[in-house]
């Protein structure tokens, strides 16, 4: 059937877009193909950047219609902020996660910590909904500092991302990330383009990092159809 790619959050401001736009040309890179939907109906905030996404109302029947009953391969999906949790009760509603416990369907959660400690709450309630297989964490410094995110300072915290294999995406440059944000540039076109030495640089340097994270945990390996 293929495998769903759902990036999250459970709250706003998280910097889910980014690491929705950062897997999407991860998997351009490694040739898996996939269709790509924007949640964030109806102006749409992964689109900005990637054309081929398509806006769907994910709260409506026919926006869940419209990505899953054609489904026969790759799907990534950016759940608009505080959606999470309910489209994976809208998976269970229609069966969807009975296919992925029976081995029919693949799903990868992506979840993008808040910056509190109560968002380790939130990962455990989506373990509850879904198992461990096949989540994923995410401690996310792109737009964030240390000090803000409560849960970077508590070594006990980290131990338990740890076992749930997180995924570690670090810092992107402020000022590189806000050139990005106002050209809607991808990061691949603008680590390649002449803009700035030190800019591109920094952004070549910074999506290398995040696309080694997500080969150590192996999430090309759960595409289907890979090379396709």
């Amino acid at each position: 059937m293929g495998t769903i790619f759902i990036v999250g959050a459970d709250k706003g401001g998280t910097g889910k877009t980014t690491l929705a736009r950062a897997l999407g040309e991860y998997f351009d890179g490694k040739g898996i193909a996939r269709d790509d939907f924007d949640t964030e109906h109806p102006k749409g905030g992964l689109k900005r950047f990637n054309p081929l996404a398509e806006i769907v109302n994910i709260e409506s029947t026919e926006g869940q219609m419209r990505v899953f009953d054609g489904m026969n391969g790759n799907i990534l999906i950016d759940v608009r902020a505080g959606m999470l949790s309910p489209v994976l009760q809208m998976l269970d509603e229609v069966r969807l996660l009975d296919d992925v416990k029976n081995g029919i369907a693949n799903l990868a959660v992506l979840h993008v910590l808040g910056p509190t400690k109560q968002s380790l709450g939130e990962v455990f309630d989506v373990v509850k909904a879904i198992g461990p297989v096949h989540h994923f964490p995410i401690r996310n410094y792109v737009s964030s500092t240390a000090d803000y995110l409560q849960w970077a300072e508590d070594p006990e915290i980290s131990l338990v991302l740890d076992k749930l294999k997180a995924i570690t995406v670090p810092h992107l440059d402020d000022k590189a990330a806000g050139v990005i944000d106002r050209d809607a540039w991808s990061f691949s076109g603008y680590a390649a383009s002449s803009e700035s030495r030190v800019l591109t640089g920094k952004v070549h340097t910074w999506l290398r990092a995040v696309w080694k994270e997500f080969d150590r945990v192996g999430i090309a390996d759960l595409a289907v159809g890979r090379g396709t």
